[in-house]
This record gives C-alpha cells, structure tokens and sequence, in this order.
C-alpha cells in the first residue's frame, strides 16, 4: 500500500475498475490508523493499475526482453510511477509538503522503520526514485 500526505487537497482520481489506471483516493476510515505517520493532514491511497501501489517501478530488473506483453505492461507501469513522480513534483514546486509512506496491507498500524528527506531538486531524483516499504519518505 502506497500513501502520499500534502498539505493541501489533492485532485482524487478514483479507482475504476473498467479502466484502470493510475488512481489517487483519499483514504477511507478502514485507515484511519496510517494518519499517525504523517505530519500532513490530506492523506490519499495512491495505486497502479494493479489496483494496489505494488508495481511503482522504473528500473525492473526482472523483465525478460523477449517478451513483448511483459515489456508493454512494464512500460504502463513505469507511465503510471512517473504519474506518481510528477504529482510529488508538482505539489513540492508549488509550495507544499509532500510525504509518501509505504507498507504491506497488515502493516499500516505499524510504525515505519526510516525518515528519509529528499531533494526533487537533485539532478537524478526522478532517475533514482524508488518506494521503500515502512519507510516515510519527505520531500523537499
């Protein structure tokens, strides 16, 4: 599970199961327990077409080259986490604090293990964007 905090409202993009896609919703009473992680107050579940945050990628090491299908659907993937890199860009650009937290579905009660802050401004942000699970990740 993937959750991004702002400070400010974010544009939902609603999980539809008949296009699915890139998706951000806010976060329902069912989770109301991740909030404790944040310092924000606009928490939201983001997700991939898979329906969860499992497959924000940019640098699969596992795809096999030969396989056309494979290599489609990882290529929607890597769309949709640039979707998700450009969102946390764009709030951080126009002003506010952005986190992103990520963890298993059983562990988002639990406390997250590292804080790292990050610079959208470094030259390879987006090159070395990665989402670590039980980590809260700042960015600036």
């Amino acid at each position: 599970m993937v959750f991004i905090g702002t400070n400010s409202e974010l544009t939902e993009i609603p999980w539809d199961e008949n296009n699915k896609d890139f998706h951000v919703e806010r976060i329902s009473d069912e989770f109301k327990d991740v909030i404790k992680h944040f310092r924000t107050s606009n928490i939201y579940y983001v997700g991939t077409s898979e329906g969860c945050g499992c497959r924000f990628i940019l640098h699969p090491d596992w795809l096999d080259e030969g396989d056309k299908e494979e290599e489609k659907e990882i290529l929607n993937f890597i769309g949709q986490t640039n979707k998700l890199i450009d969102l946390i860009t764009d709030n951080v650009l126009n002003g506010n604090e952005v986190e992103l937290y990520c963890c298993w579905a059983e562990d988002y009660k639990s406390n997250f293990e590292n804080v790292e802050t990050i610079q959208i401004s470094d030259n390879d942000f987006k090159d070395r964007f990665e989402i670590e699970e039980k980590k809260l990740m700042r960015f600036e």
